[in-house]
């Protein structure tokens, strides 16, 4: 099941009028990706190669995505300024600027998840030979935390995570999501720190395998290959490019996008 015209959409108008027959699920995040990969929602560690195996314990940190913080940590100047973060926040960053871990990023504003199908880093500015797709998540399905107060923080990187998460790791498919799944994380700090996310208006979520069924509380929205320019252009207008949400690699301060004429995110 998805929302959507036929040919995927080509404006950001009939992308807000798939979100409007949407608006059942409620209050909304979006992840928006430039092709239809084969295992859908997938984090970079498996979709890019890495032979992590696919079962984990939980949303406790691994040794591999320890790594990853530390490498991060060591080639940004302000890391030991921020030392003090938490766990989870550093491993959002790392995910933000590059690092493989199981994290699926995600965002509150539509119009971003709906940059991200279009915008192809490989290739830019899009991938016009297959459609992208915004998927659609129930906030509801997550149990939301601004500030994470979790086991993450409190055992150490070779311990798991608590009971239920070991059970809904070993748990059928069918097990109903919005019962078992974990927080989503909406990282606050130094926007020196987080200019990506801050920009991107981020949040992220340990991801698990059950998020390729397609579950009631995801909608995919498919979007036109061919009027991935044209899109583009338009958020453009809008006061959304990749010198918006990527500040700190093009050396440009943030736009303000509260202040400028880009439509506000549904709520």
């Amino acid at each position: 099941m998805f929302f959507g015209f036929p040919d995927g959409v080509v404006s950001i108008a009939q992308f807000r009028e798939c979100l409007e027959k949407a608006r059942g699920i409620g209050k909304a995040i979006y992840r928006g990706e430039h092709c239809f990969y084969t295992k859908h929602v997938f984090p970079s560690c498996f979709r890019e190669g890495s032979e992590w195996p696919l079962k984990r314990e939980g949303s406790n940190l691994t040794k591999a995505e320890y790594w990853e913080i530390r490498k991060f940590q060591l080639r940004r100047p302000w890391h030991i300024v921020h030392s003090g973060l938490n766990r989870p926040t550093w491993i959002g960053l790392t995910q933000h600027y590059g690092g493989k871990t199981r994290l699926v990023d995600v965002t509150h504003d539509e119009l971003v998840g709906l940059f991200f199908a279009c915008w192809d880093f490989t290739n830019p500015p899009a991938n016009t030979n297959q459609n992208g797709w915004v998927y659609v998540f129930a906030e509801k399905t997550f149990r939301p935390m601004s500030v994470p107060r979790t086991e993450v923080e409190k055992r150490s990187i070779e311990q798991g995570m608590s009971d239920d998460f070991r059970d809904f790791f070993d748990a059928s498919y069918a097990s109903p999501l919005y019962e078992n799944i974990g927080h989503l994380y909406t990282p606050k700090g130094d926007r020196r720190v987080n200019a990506r996310m801050s920009a991107q208006r981020g949040a992220f979520f340990w991801w698990h395998p059950a998020f390729n069924k397609f579950p009631a509380q995801i909608i995919p929205i498919p979007i036109n290959r061919e009027a991935k320019p044209l899109i583009l252009k338009e958020l453009d207008r809008n006061g959304l490019s990749v010198e918006v949400l990527f500040p700190d690699a093009f050396g440009r301060k943030q736009k303000d996008r509260e202040d400028s004429n880009a439509p506000q995110p549904l709520t």
